[in-house]
Formats: C-alpha cells, sequence, structure tokens
C-alpha cells in the first residue's frame, strides 16, 4: 500500500502535467488570437473600474477588519485584497460570457452581499459597456465566433505561470530529499491554491464551491455544477454541445474533477479542528485520520486522471507525451517561463530598441545574449525566494550557460538543450 506522501506526490505530478496541458493551450490561443485578446484587455479594463466602484470600499473594510481580528497579516492585505478583486472580476466575466450569475455563496456573503444585488451590479456593468465599449454590439458580434470558442477571463487573466513554476520545484525537491519537517498535503494545498489553472476552452458549465447548514447545524460543501441560465432561471444539469471540438468532452470532465480537487483539499483538510472535548492526542488522532482521507480521495482522482489523459486528442496527447517524464516536465514547463519572460522583456524593452540611436543600436546578438542573461538572473533570483540556492553561469557564448544548486552538483538548467528544447516546444505546440 503506497504511503500518504506517494499518494500525493501522484496527484502532485498529474496535476502539473494537465497544468502544462493547459498553460501551453493557453499561449497557443493566445498567439493565433491577439487581436480579440486585445480588445478584451480593453473590455477588462473598463470592468475593472466598475467592479472597483461596487466593491472596492466594503472588500477593504473587511480585509482590514480581519488583520485587525489577527485572522491575516497585516503585510498580506494589498494581495488578498487584489484577490478578492480578481474573483468578482472571474465571477462577472462568467455571467458576460456564459450568462451564470452566482449563488448564495460564502465569498459574497462575507461581503455582505447578495445573488440580487450581484445581479444587479453585474447587468448595470453590462449595460454601461455597450456605451462605453468601442463599437458596441457590433464589434462583440464580429467576436462572437472567438466568445464561444474559448474563455475570456482565463486568455486575459494576469499569467501566474512563474509562481507556479517556482512552488513546483520547490515541492519537488523536498519529495527528492524526503523531507521529514516538509508537509507535503500543505504544500501541495500551497500549489492548489495558485491554480486553478483554468481551462482557456469554452466552458459549458462552471464549478464553484457551495456550503449548505443542514439540520445538524453543520455545514456541508459540495462542488457544485451551473450551466448558463436561461430567462434567469438554471438549469439543474449540465450539458455540452453537440458540435463541439475534440477536446471539449475531455475538457469539460477534467476542468471539474481539477475543482473538484481543490475544494476537496482546501474544505476537508483545513476544517475547523478544534473542540474543546477533544484532548491534544485525540485531535492529533482526527487530524491524521482526515489527513489518510484526504489522499485516498487524491489518490483516487489521480487514477482516474491517469485515464482520462489516455483520451486526450492527438494534438494535446502528443504534449501530454512530452510532460509525462519528470525531466521532460521541468523541460517544457521552462520552455514557457522563458516564453513568458521573453513576452514581458521585449515590451518593456521595445520603447528603448525603437527610440535607440544608432550609435547604441545592438545587434541581434548581442539582444540575444542579453535576454537569456536576465532569464537566468530572474531564475536565480526566483530559486532563491523559496529557499534553493542557485549559481548562474553567464559568461560566453548562450550555449555555455548554465544554472546550478547544490555547489554544482545538479543542473536545474543547461543553456544548449534549454535554448534546442525551448525552439523545438515553440514550433511543436505554439507555433505549429
Amino acid at each position: 500500500m503506497s504511503s500518504n506522501r506517494e499518494k500525493v506526490k501522484k496527484m502532485f505530478d498529474y496535476s502539473m502535467r494537465l497544468v502544462v496541458i493547459y498553460a501551453f493551450e493557453r499561449a497557443r490561443i493566445k498567439a493565433n488570437h491577439a487581436d480579440d485578446l486585445a480588445y478584451f484587455q480593453q473590455v477588462d479594463q473598463i470592468i475593472t473600474e466598475r467592479l472597483k466602484r461596487f466593491y472596492l470600499i466594503a472588500t477593504e473594510g473587511v480585509i482590514q477588519d480581519m488583520a485587525k481580528a489577527g485572522d491575516i497579516q497585516e503585510s498580506d492585505i494589498n494581495k488578498i485584497i487584489q484577490e478578492c478583486m480578481d474573483k468578482f472580476k472571474q465571477y462577472y466575466w462568467n455571467f458576460y460570457q456564459f450568462g451564470l450569475l452566482p449563488g448564495e455563496n460564502s465569498f459574497f456573503k462575507k461581503f455582505g452581499l447578495n445573488s440580487k444585488m450581484i445581479r444587479h451590479h453585474f447587468k448595470d456593468i453590462n449595460r454601461y459597456l455597450k456605451h462605453e465599449v468601442k463599437g458596441g454590439d457590433i464589434e462583440l458580434s464580429k467576436r462572437m465566433r472567438f466568445i464561444k470558442s474559448y474563455n475570456i477571463f482565463t486568455l486575459i487573466f494576469k499569467n501566474n505561470f512563474d509562481q507556479i513554476f517556482f512552488k513546483y520545484h520547490e515541492i519537488d525537491q523536498a519529495f527528492q530529499n524526503q523531507t521529514e519537517d516538509f508537509f507535503f498535503l500543505n504544500e501541495f494545498v500551497g500549489l492548489i491554491n495558485l491554480l486553478p489553472y483554468y481551462s482557456p476552452y469554452y466552458v459549458p458549465s462552471i464549478t464553484d464551491l457551495e456550503s449548505y447548514q443542514i439540520l445538524t447545524k453543520n455545514k456541508k460543501h459540495f462542488s457544485a455544477r451551473y450551466t448558463p441560465s436561461i430567462k434567469e432561471q438554471s438549469y439543474d444539469t449540465s450539458y455540452l454541445d453537440l458540435n463541439h471540438k475534440p477536446i471539449a468532452l475531455i475538457d469539460s470532465i477534467l476542468q471539474f474533477i481539477f475543482q473538484h480537487t481543490q475544494h476537496l483539499v482546501n474544505w476537508h483538510y483545513f476544517r475547523d479542528n478544534r473542540n474543546e472535548e477533544l484532548s491534544d492526542e485525540q485531535r492529533l488522532k482526527l487530524m491524521r485520520d482526515r489527513e489518510d482521507k484526504e489522499c485516498k480521495q487524491l489518490d483516487q482522482v489521480a487514477k482516474i486522471l491517469e485515464a482520462m489523459f489516455s483520451a486526450l486528442p492527438n494534438d494535446q496527447k502528443i504534449l501530454y507525451s512530452f510532460a509525462k517524464k519528470k525531466n521532460s516536465t521541468k523541460s517544457v514547463m521552462t520552455s514557457l517561463m522563458f516564453h513568458n519572460f521573453k513576452s514581458n522583456y521585449l515590451e518593456s524593452k521595445q520603447e528603448n530598441i525603437v527610440d535607440n540611436v544608432s550609435s547604441n543600436a545592438k545587434s541581434d546578438d548581442e539582444l540575444a545574449h542579453e535576454l537569456y542573461v536576465e532569464f537566468f538572473k530572474y531564475l536565480r533570483s526566483g530559486f532563491s525566494q523559496i529557499g534553493i540556492q542557485t549559481t548562474a553561469f553567464t559568461d560566453g557564448k548562450i550555449d555555455k550557460f548554465m544554472l546550478t544548486r547544490d555547489h554544482g552538483k545538479v543542473v536545474i538548467v543547461k543553456g544548449s538543450s534549454f535554448r534546442i528544447n525551448y525552439i523545438n516546444h515553440m514550433k511543436k505546440f505554439i507555433n505549429s
């Protein structure tokens, strides 16, 4: 029988493979639909301002009260406020694109909001967009094919893949070192909290967490699926358009499984263990029993994912095969990191490149060398922040670059193989 650590590790491995698939699909869609995404980025800016008008003051008040009560750290206030505003934005985009209004969930209740108020606010934003967005309904109708194919919020939301990348390496190293004081389930939750790395595809339903009070005055928690509302009445069944792309069916199922896993980990493992009638020993036993149950559930989900991956359409199956082995997972994740870093770096440098006088102009080779040097510095800084000390060698040709740890004993990134892998990954999975 496998240990709890092995069960968590198995789920960890499969989760990262799903992240890799979604991340590459996201990058490919963004590359092929730059004009649509630029348009919806403008729409998103308007939405952000309207959401701030409705919710920012209330959000700041609740979060500051939590800090005063000692529930959160003062240093985390701004970060948590931003996370809450992003959550409001996600709910609005679900309403905008899929017609889904959130139920009476705990997130909204925390801010003193009910579904009637949310409906009023969201409809007000819809009306406002018709007047403020350039082209209005006519412009939107031109983009209907895109709207019916992809998940807009996922594609325009700030990319947090770098956080996932470093968290992955932190947990993976702990697994390798068999660290005794490393709480793997807790750390897996830390990774899960950076996810869901939402599917970039149009989803036939949304999975959310709901809590219901039962007669014994205890709460029960459910992963609830919501489908688009018709005449303001939500169906209680999920559906999938019969005219769907090959990946749509499996994507819908994977999406539910992945988010259900988050609910399992966050709500079952971190239930309130305080009980005045229990001794410390009894409370510890209760926590261990819950962890055993949690790990068995994760093991079951991992087995389902394993079977589901075998049913992927050919394009995604090829990508999955690259991420199947640990070294390949790390390789494709590093390529994705560089892809994102390169886009951001070149964007920040664009004005300087355009305005450079000829005497200061750099050759393509010099610019490429500079880009790789900065990327290795970025990796070193990121690893340092999670307690992994590395050494970067960036002298000479790019192929000679190297990032190592454990005094050079372990190579994390090798310049020559990294450069070739990046070119191949981009050609096969994004620019194909």
